[in-house]
């Protein structure tokens, strides 16, 4: 492997730097981890925050994909009405989500700490991942407002800011800014144009992929295809902080 990848040594880097980080099992876990806390979460803050149109997760991610007959029914099924999930919350359930959340973002510290050769920073990073997952509702909440001001170009171009962006505090904080911020200019870059490929190739594969399993399997299929897109955005996660790990180590090198 090492001679095959000689004259491409930033290529071979990351494929090492991958199997250190045991990509399949680390992206498969952070998928799992976030249908099981994130998914939630963003549910429960659509059902208890208000806001100008008042629709529910389960809406908005029905215009977001443009979804209609049984896979829209099995996404109004699947996703219970913001009145019902508000109403439905109760102080252990908003621990145990809490809980959860605490998990997927330790979760994604230890990716960091793995990519960057850092030391586990275990519960003592709990105030940062607090802080961290108090930033995802405002993330939430400013995406469609900024990808919305032009036409396509801007979608893409604010996509892509507000990306990396996202993916430069991701990381500083969870560290708990062991790294200064600088050092993670490439991986936010990386992860954002990662992430933005990926939600285009989702607008054209999550459709036709929810409303086929919604037919064959009902609500139940919906979950199995949510489930499959956050695994594969597990891998992409993975695969960047390991792409921008390498490329920052190797401009280093370079002076």
């Amino acid at each position: 492997m090492r001679l095959l990848l000689a004259p491409s040594k930033p290529l071979g880097a990351w494929l090492e730097r991958l199997a250190q980080l045991q990509v399949v099992d680390r992206g498969i876990g952070l998928g799992a981890q976030a249908f099981s806390a994130l998914l939630p979460l963003l549910i429960v803050y659509s059902a208890i925050v208000p806001v100008a149109d008042a629709h529910s997760f389960g809406d908005r991610l029905i215009r977001a994909l443009k979804l209609s007959g049984s896979a829209a029914a099995s996404v109004r099924e699947a996703v219970a009405p913001s009145t019902t999930v508000a109403q439905g919350l109760t102080a252990l359930g908003f621990v145990l989500l809490v809980g959860s959340t605490l998990s997927f973002a330790r979760s994604l510290q230890r990716t960091y700490e793995l990519a960057y050769g850092l030391s586990a920073a275990g519960i003592r990073g709990t105030p940062w991942h607090l802080l961290w997952i108090a930033l995802i509702p405002i993330y939430v909440a400013l995406r469609p407002i900024l990808t919305s001001i032009g036409g396509a170009w801007w979608h893409l171009l604010g996509s892509l800011l507000l990306g990396a962006i996202a993916w430069l505090c991701t990381p500083y904080i969870l560290l708990g800014r062991r790294i200064a911020w600088r050092r993670l200019l490439s991986g936010a870059a990386i992860a954002a144009v990662g992430m933005t490929v990926l939600s285009a190739a989702s607008l054209v594969y999550l459709p036709h992929s929810l409303s086929s399993s919604a037919e064959q399997y009902g609500t139940i299929g919906v979950a199995f295809t949510m489930l499959s897109w956050l695994v594969a955005a597990g891998f992409v996660v993975v695969g960047c902080a390991a792409a921008g790990a390498v490329a920052e180590e190797h401009l280093e090198r370079r002076g």
